[in-house]
């Protein structure tokens, strides 16, 4: 059985702040094939990082745990790789996601001179230009 789960049991997997969540969701990882969406996975860094503080190498143990589970599928699971490739070159978590989420477009434009910046990490990644 496929099983796509909101953000919220993810956060409960990863977080265990509440014990009776945490377990459920537990379980739910382990008996179910569990398929992970690109807006849950994009908002549970935000979750993760606004209500929980986790700093770029704690996103990155967080998302590295889930890509090692066996039974969890990860809709874009190349993309969510190359985003993390960004975190790890200092580029927000959000914007390495639409960047690694735009590879079928020649480019990317922005209006933000940092985002084009530190772009320049992900030799990987689509080509930036600023307007």
């Amino acid at each position: 059985m496929k099983t796509a789960i909101d953000t919220n049991v993810v956060v409960r997997f990863l977080v265990r702040d509440d014990e009776r969540q945490a377990s459920i969701a537990r379980t739910i990882f382990t008996q179910d094939r569990v398929v992970l969406v690109a807006s849950v996975i994009l908002e549970v860094e935000w979750v993760l990082r606004a209500g929980f503080g986790y700093d770029a190498g704690m996103l990155d143990t967080a998302f590295s745990t889930l890509l090692g589970l066996p039974n969890v599928e990860i809709v874009g699971e190349g993309e969510l790789i190359l985003a993390l490739d960004g975190l790890r070159n200092g580029m927000d978590f959000a914007d390495a996601f639409h960047l690694a989420h735009s590879s079928e477009a020649d480019e990317f434009v922005t209006f933000r001179r940092d985002f084009a910046r530190r772009t320049s990490k992900t030799p990987d990644a689509v080509p930036v230009r600023l307007l």
